[in-house]
């Protein structure tokens, strides 16, 4: 597979579009940000569909494959990312999640690649060390409900991404900022798993008196 020219991230300072990753077999969350003079924007964030969880059977592995790069290439296509930002996978314990993600990550890398847009891998403890001396995820967490855990952190792993190539300032999230970003993911959500998008809302409606 020929790769293509690698695209320098910080050549389009002004409009610069980041896609986010907080990868699992179970729980895969996304974010696709726009950054312009330092501003954030979230453009859409969810849980993504297809994740790779067989590696035994080699059917099943060739067909999760094709429809993780599917999903991949439309996540990427639709967000137009100039960069793609994930959270490394370190495993806790031994078992066929450790090798399933890092398979996915490996075609995430391999793919966007392949388009010429560049890849950036962080810790867990890295980014959430940083996010720490700003914000407090575990409020965050519960502001954003009832949108998952891993949405939440795709778009603060891209916050992260965007501050390390020069794009955003944590330090800029304020109190105010924090909670319209809350806002903001309630409302750019979509779970890909079952295609529903947004937060439902309970609406108050008043019962008309009969004159």
């Amino acid at each position: 597979m020929k790769l293509a020219e690698s695209k320098d991230p910080t050549v389009r300072r002004g409009n610069w579009r980041l896609l986010s990753l907080d990868p699992g077999t179970d729980h895969y969350g996304f974010a696709a940000l726009k950054f312009r003079n330092q501003a954030v924007a979230v453009v859409r964030c969810g849980m993504f569909s297809e994740t790779m969880k067989e590696l035994k059977d080699d059917q099943v592995l060739h067909d999760d494959v094709r429809a993780y790069l599917a999903r991949f290439e439309w996540l990427l296509r639709k967000s137009r990312a100039n960069h793609v930002g994930a959270e490394r996978y370190v495993p806790r314990r031994q078992g066929i999640s450790n090798e399933s993600v890092n398979m996915m990550l490996g075609n995430t890398v391999g793919y966007a690649a392949s388009t010429g847009v560049r890849t950036s891998l962080f810790l867990a403890a890295t980014w959430k060390l940083r996010l720490k001396r700003v914000l407090d995820l575990d409020d965050m967490y519960v502001r954003c409900k009832p949108v998952p855990d891993h949405a939440v952190d795709a778009v603060l792993i891209g916050l992260f991404t965007a501050e390390k190539l020069g794009h955003y300032k944590i330090d800029k999230l304020t109190k105010q900022r924090q909670a319209t970003l809350c806002n903001d993911i309630k409302r750019r959500f979509i779970d890909l798993r079952t295609a529903k998008k947004g937060v439902k809302r309970r609406a108050t409606t008043r019962k008309r008196r009969r004159r």
